[in-house]
């Protein structure tokens, strides 16, 4: 497998600042065409993905795919990174593709990553992004949607800490009991965040951020190259955003 320079692990000499931890899930073909820029959803794991990135390349062998997990996500370290920093961590990683390799980037974002995606779009229109593919996007008045108006309030202070704390008592929990219709290379990242009381905390608190921040839908999204794809039913978007998103389009 191919790698470029800026996802070699850093030495001690240079690991001496570190921003927030986040994890990057990648697989580059050594005749890689494309390279696939995923942003994830929240919960920011990249690797809960695996499957998804598994059969592109199946059906692609030339696709190249990287995929940033969030800030603070992964890990055991607390972190405060809100919804702007994983934003502006997203237009870094960008870049760094960007000035590591001339092919073709094809950005592409699940859930709220639909929403950071179109920020990046936004913010490097002309840096070689050749389409923005967004998934189940939450991209126009997320507190508005089905979940958002019943769940909202778990992200709100002092919730976000309570429930991170509490996760200590599933642990006892089977897998199987918690996760019973996950497959297992998912049950066992979600195993992961309820073992990391951190991460759970930062996952809820960035959804916070996501209440206040997702409103108005962005005019990029009307860009050539944005692509949506919709689930039949998504309780994060709901019935009257998908008909608001797909009219404004």
């Amino acid at each position: 497998m191919h790698t470029l320079p800026f996802l070699e692990p850093l030495d001690a000499q240079h690991a001496l600042f570190n921003p927030g931890p986040a994890h990057c899930w990648y697989s580059l073909p050594k005749d890689y065409e494309a390279i696939l820029l995923f942003i994830p959803g929240n919960p920011g794991f990249a690797d809960f993905y695996v499957p998804f990135f598994t059969s592109l390349m199946e059906h692609n062998p030339r696709l190249g795919v990287i995929a940033r997990g969030h800030l603070g996500h992964s890990g055991h370290a607390c972190s405060e990174h809100g919804l702007t920093a994983q934003v502006q961590s997203a237009i870094e990683m960008l870049d760094a593709i960007r000035a590591s390799t001339p092919v073709p980037i094809v950005l592409a974002g699940h859930s709220v990553g639909a929403w950071i995606a179109l920020q990046v779009l936004k913010a490097r229109s002309g840096s070689g992004i050749s389409q923005v593919q967004l998934l189940f996007p939450t991209i126009r008045h997320i507190a508005d949607s089905p979940n958002g108006r019943r769940l909202s309030w778990l992200f709100r202070p002092p919730f976000p800490r309570i429930i991170s704390w509490l996760s200590y008592l599933t642990r006892p929990l089977p897998i199987s009991l918690l996760f019973s219709r996950w497959p297992a290379s998912q049950t066992t990242v979600l195993r992961s965040l309820l073992n990391s009381p951190p991460a759970i905390y930062a996952c809820l608190s960035m959804a916070h951020d996501e209440m206040k921040a997702i409103c108005e839908m962005d005019a990029i999204v009307k860009d050539e190259r944005v692509r949506i794809l919709f689930g039949e039913h998504d309780d994060w978007v709901g019935a009257s955003n998908k008909s608001a998103i797909t009219v404004d389009r």
